[in-house]
């Protein structure tokens, strides 16, 4: 029996309250929608408590096993934090992707659930994503997953359509057979 290791990497951006972000009704400057510092804070932590931790377990697993190989999914969102608050953790990432052992997989670049709303950004959220990966570790994936693993055949479809050759799912009964 074979099993597929798939390892999330991702970090949402918390949200500023409503009557900051539109006190006359009118939005302000885009970049006013996020609680900034609460976001650096919380990324900061979880960066240095759990991503480089867990990554470094990860690369010492790599090394020391030669058949270990695992997929990870890391949100284009993850990428740009870890560049802004956590270069460190953004390193051990980028030495596991060296080892060739480590597949990256192709995703929504915010880990939205753009499919369930508009399928034209899903193509263009998983086209960034791609592009995203290609100039941070130059690797071109080959397999994509959907946010929460969201599936159906019109999904496989697309992504197939976007010259994926796998895409990464839950086990329920339906798609297994």
């Amino acid at each position: 029996m074979d099993v597929v290791f798939f390892f999330e990497v991702h970090q949402p951006l918390r949200l500023a309250p409503l009557e900051r972000i539109m006190p006359n009704g009118d939005p302000r400057d885009p970049r006013d929608l996020f609680e900034w510092s609460v976001n650096r804070e919380i990324f900061e932590r979880v960066a240095r408590r759990v991503y480089v931790k867990a990554s470094e377990i990860l690369l010492r697993s790599l090394r020391e096993n030669r058949d270990f190989k695992f997929t990870m999914g890391v949100s284009g969102i993850a990428i740009d934090l870890m560049e802004r608050w956590s270069p460190e953790a953004l390193k051990i990432l980028e030495k596991m992707v060296e080892t060739e052992r480590v597949e990256l997989a192709a995703q929504t670049y915010y880990h939205s659930l753009a499919w369930l709303i508009d399928r034209d950004e899903f193509v263009e959220q998983v086209r960034d994503h791609v592009k995203r990966l290609e100039e941070v570790f130059g690797y071109k994936p080959v397999s994509a997953e959907n946010t929460e693993f969201i599936y159906n055949n019109d999904i496989g479809c697309v992504l197939a359509s976007m010259g994926f050759k796998a895409v990464l799912t839950e086990g329920v009964e339906w798609i297994q057979g």
